[in-house]
């Protein structure tokens, strides 16, 4: 990580409440513009989002690789349950259906 390099030299934050702050900043200037339709300015603060999220993770001794993993085979197996369910037939459902049949998938697949 950048950030466990520039720790070594003393350039870390003072606690994990100012990381925690830091977050809830940048998730503010993300939003504010995606809402001004700023996509380039959009995509820079998703790279500040994420990267106060890898300070956060380093700060409790979290892999985000690893969680990100699990997260992405979370999902698959969720979405293999609802083509499962349909028959591959997704296209022809609402959203509404799919996040009931996404709910039955989460019971069964916790």
């Amino acid at each position: 990580y950048i950030s466990v390099e520039a720790a070594k030299y003393g350039f870390e934050w003072k606690s994990i409440e100012d990381i925690w702050e830091k977050f809830n900043e940048e998730i503010e200037e993300l939003k504010e513009d995606l809402k001004k339709k700023n996509m380039q300015n959009a995509e820079k603060e998703l790279g500040d989002v994420l990267f106060t999220l890898i300070n956060i993770a380093r700060w409790y001794r979290l892999q985000p690789e690893k969680g990100l993993a699990y997260t992405n085979q979370k999902f698959l197996e969720r979405f293999e349950f609802i083509e499962s369910v349909l028959k591959g037939n997704i296209k022809n459902h609402t959203i509404d259906e799919l996040a009931e049949l996404w709910k039955k998938a989460k019971e069964n697949l916790s």
